[in-house]
């Protein structure tokens, strides 16, 4: 067989193909191949036996099928073996160029100046603990929206004028993403909220909507100040808090003030229990009769993290990937709202069954003390709408499973009851009728 360029490989000093698969390596015995404008493939056996074969060969003896794709497409435009097996050769001894054109260099993008966390959180005029720092995601807003629509109906009020108080302060975004809901007149200020609630400068509202921070003791006081405020609240909080003490007791002295009141043949909320049927997610239970309810997402509310705000890293201290526009998503335990009417929460729950109570106002094309219609109370006025949503914002509140409302424990999704945990089924004891002893947890 006729030599190509470059140096080649003596196929006759090996006694066999086995001993020239061995003896000379993949790599020479693929570049004689190449030289000789054979066809690659298969593994160092078979190449060299293939090699071996064509040894004592021609270029003229050597098959068809054992040229390269290179070789055959010489061949076909008219040129012999002999000339056909150098050009093939060389073409495989030339570096190969590139298939795609190098990217030109970027430029330099301008750094972002660099946040102090630290410093923002110093800013406040009160004690910050940088795990507290997270914002409510604007779904846990949404599923809240038809009770702050149905307070406003029964305080004979539009959903616009309706006064909502949230007296812990992150970022500001509640006053935002409740005014695209429709619930425009939100007080979220930068201030010490316990220093005005010892000093009695609480502004005037009608329900109060927050988040709370879980450290310390921001929990016991903030049901402190929902038991004396006397006004309807919705507290964003972890499933947890229905096991902890400071809950177990609110939920006492509310039992114990609605035995007084019941004794004294003033309660307002006697046998109201039973007035909150099942149905659209609501159900009846004890709670009504204590003023208190839930509303439990069907999926794990998450939270956001601002930037330059709160803990930016990871728990294992890598950098966060899951960062957005919000600031950084984290969704730590599965949370609920922990909600509380008074007197009104039987009707509450019972007018949370009208589903014109759950549509979006842009969805809905009117005010929903308009589309409640007949559930509406004596003196109560329907207004205009508020300000509807975004087109985007409407269309996945409508494809979000609606929440649990219920007035039990019970009924509250498993998902957010966390189901593995023992002390779950005594979440029942902290609503169990007068008279009737508490069953303990199995240990």
């Amino acid at each position: 067989m006729a030599a190509a360029s470059g140096k080649a490989l003596d196929v006759q000093a090996f006694a066999s193909a086995g001993d020239l698969a061995a003896k000379a390596g993949m790599k020479r015995i693929t570049a004689e191949l190449q030289r000789r404008g054979l066809k690659l493939g298969g593994g160092v056996q078979q190449r060299a036996e293939r090699l071996w074969e064509c040894k004592d060969l021609s270029d003229e003896e050597v098959p068809a099928k054992w040229l390269s794709k290179a070789r055959r497409r010489i061949l076909g435009s008219g040129k012999d073996r002999a000339e056909a097996s150098i050009e093939a050769g060389a073409a495989a001894a030339a570096p190969k160029a590139k298939s795609k054109p190098p990217k030109a260099p970027e430029p330099p993008r301008c750094p972002s100046p660099p946040v102090d966390g630290a410093a923002v959180r110093a800013s406040f005029p009160f004690a910050c603990d940088p795990l507290d720092c997270a914002e409510t995601s604007p779904a846990a807003y949404e599923d809240v929206a038809p009770v702050l629509r149905g307070l406003a109906l029964l305080l004979g009020k539009d959903p616009a004028e309706l006064r909502v108080y949230d007296p812990y302060f992150c970022a500001g975004a509640v006053t935002r993403r409740l005014a695209r809901l429709g619930f425009p007149r939100v007080r979220n200020a930068c201030v010490d909220c316990y220093a005005e609630w010892e000093s009695g400068r609480v502004p005037a509202f009608d329900v109060m909507v927050t988040n709370p921070p879980y450290s310390a003791d921001h929990v016991a006081r903030l049901l402190e100040f929902a038991s004396a405020s006397g006004r309807p609240w919705l507290c964003l909080m972890p499933s947890y808090v229905h096991l902890r003490p400071e809950w177990c007791r609110f939920i006492e002295a509310k039992r114990s003030s609605a035995s007084t009141a019941q004794a004294d043949g003033t309660g307002a909320g006697a046998g109201a229990g039973a007035g909150a049927g099942a149905g659209a997610g609501a159900g009846a239970g004890a709670g009504a009769g204590l003023g208190v309810f839930f509303v439990a997402p069907r999926k794990r509310y998450s939270y956001f993290v601002p930037k330059g705000m709160g803990v930016q890293g990871s728990a294992n201290g890598k950098k966060r990937t899951n960062t957005g526009p919000r600031g950084a998503k984290t969704s730590p335990f599965p949370s609920m709202w922990y909600c509380g009417a008074g007197s009104l929460t039987p009707r509450l729950l019972s007018l949370m069954r009208d589903p014109a109570m759950h549509a979006p106002p842009a969805l809905a094309g009117a005010s929903p003390a308009a589309a409640a219609g007949a559930a509406a109370p004596a003196g109560a006025a329907a207004g205009a709408p508020g300000p509807a949503p975004a087109a985007s914002e409407a269309a996945a509140a409508a494809s979000r499973p609606a929440p649990v409302i219920t007035a039990r424990l019970a009924d509250v999704p498993p998902a957010v009851l966390d189901p593995s945990d023992p002390l779950r089924q005594a979440s029942k004891r902290s609503f169990v009728p007068a008279g009737r002893a508490a069953k303990r947890p199995r240990s």
